[in-house]
């Protein structure tokens, strides 16, 4: 009996060394598997990127670009302004604080205003003094109108042409259709003589 027990430990004792191998063909059949999940999600991210560039530590980071200003980020010029001249930079300062424009600076240096500027969503409009002109920039330039015209855009031209009117402005076309009734527009005259054309879209126009 004791040599038969003997023997039948002496037989498991034996077969132990044989899992060594089954453990390693586990550990790889587990690193084989995790390679190609890793593969296939590396592939996946690739398609779902297809611009995707492979990463450089050295790389300038990409700068972001204004959607407003991304078609002209080549040009020099960073924004637009009209400036007009006029003897009474506060009348017409006055006059267009009415139609709605929102004053954003003042130059005075001397009581009087010499520049002012006025906004509305996209237009800056400067209104300077010729005196001004002439004594810090030592340039000729004319109050008097009529060389340009300030175009305004809006919902109801007959409502901002009426209301243009008891602000001040002298007529010089009362509203009426253009462009076979795709427009309807018309026309005053800012205190300093400038003209200024009110715009409605009354249907949108075909290209």
């Amino acid at each position: 009996m004791a040599s038969a027990s003997h023997a039948r430990r002496g037989d498991r004792g034996a077969a132990r060394p044989a899992a060594a191998p089954v453990v390693v063909l586990v550990v790889l059949v587990v690193s084989v598997g995790f390679v190609v999940m890793l593969v296939a999600t590396t592939r996946e991210g690739d398609r779902a990127d297809p611009g995707s560039t492979p990463f450089d530590p050295d790389a300038t980071p990409p700068q972001p670009v204004s959607r407003s200003t991304a078609p002209y980020r080549d040009r020099m010029f960073t924004g637009t302004q009209v400036n007009l001249y006029a003897d009474d930079v506060e009348a017409v300062v006055g006059f267009y604080r009415a139609l709605g424009f929102a004053e954003s600076y003042r130059y005075a240096p001397h009581g009087d205003p010499w520049h002012v500027e006025l906004r509305l969503p996209g237009l800056t409009l400067g209104v300077a003094s010729p005196i001004a002109a002439r004594t810090e920039h030592g340039i000729g330039v004319s109050a008097e109108g009529a060389a340009m015209e300030l175009v305004l855009w809006c919902d109801d031209v007959d409502a901002e042409f009426a209301r243009a009117v008891d602000t001040g402005a002298e007529v010089m076309r009362a509203p009426h259709e253009f462009q076979d009734g795709r427009l309807r527009v018309a026309w005053v005259r800012d205190p300093a003589g400038n003209p200024i054309e009110l715009v409605t879209v009354l249907r949108p126009g075909t290209s």
